[in-house]
């Protein structure tokens, strides 16, 4: 899986007009969107080639950061704080997948945005995937503002928990099977990313640049 294609500004603008004939909120025909856009790739997320990643995506030098917490942490206002030093792919949904030992990530459309009534909704890069170099995992509950020595266990449970949000949501309707394959799939997912990666922990606060940072800097560029 090298490429994949999503639809276009004009479809979205054509799909909310529907929703507003049909009286659906843009929300709700979003949350459809985004539920078919899952059954499209059901087959290569129950194979365990594919995960969904509820986070972001920054690009640096070429390579790849994933971002990703708690609902409500601030992931949004961290993508739109670290730039215009990093550029970010997405802030919402990543694909991820990997391919000769190497994990890459897929941006996919930042359905939140794409279907808020805004004036001047944000345009993500989607067209080509990014080798991983790293991950973050974004929190509000550490002492130090940034660390790399979050142990293993806390790491793999927010990669699990970043991996599991959207699947949650979006495969109820799916027979219990296919859920615990999922699950099980993300698990695997998680352990291997964080056996393959680096990973950090920056801690948010409503004040700080995250760019700032040495420590951080360093270990985005390392």
């Amino acid at each position: 899986m090298d490429t994949l294609y999503f639809a276009s500004d004009s479809d979205c603008r054509h799909l909310r007009a529907i929703g507003r004939i049909r009286n659906r909120t843009p929300e709700e025909l979003g949350f459809l969107y985004r539920r078919l856009f899952f059954y499209g790739l059901l087959s290569e997320l129950l194979a365990g080639e594919l995960f969904y990643f509820h986070g972001g995506l920054l690009v640096h030098n070429g390579s790849g950061t994933l971002f990703s917490g708690p609902s409500g942490v601030g992931k949004s206002t961290f993508a739109r704080r670290i730039t215009p030093d990093f550029e970010v792919r997405s802030d919402d949904l990543v694909l991820l997948y990997r391919k000769t030992g190497q994990w890459f990530a897929h941006p996919a459309p930042t359905w939140s945005i794409w279907f808020a009534n805004t004036a001047q909704p944000r345009r993500y890069r989607t067209a080509e995937p990014v080798p991983l170099r790293n991950f973050i995992l974004l929190g509000r509950d550490q002492v130090e503002s940034f660390s790399t020595r979050l142990p293993l266990p806390l790491r793999q449970i927010g990669l699990s928990r970043a991996l599991n949000d959207l699947v949650h949501i979006l495969a109820s309707p799916c027979p219990p099977e296919f859920r615990r394959r999922l699950s099980q799939n993300i698990l695997h997912g998680a352990s291997e990313l964080c056996r393959s990666l680096p990973g950090g922990y920056f801690k948010l606060n409503l004040t700080d640049d995250p760019r700032s940072n040495p420590d951080f800097r360093r270990f985005l560029d390392s």
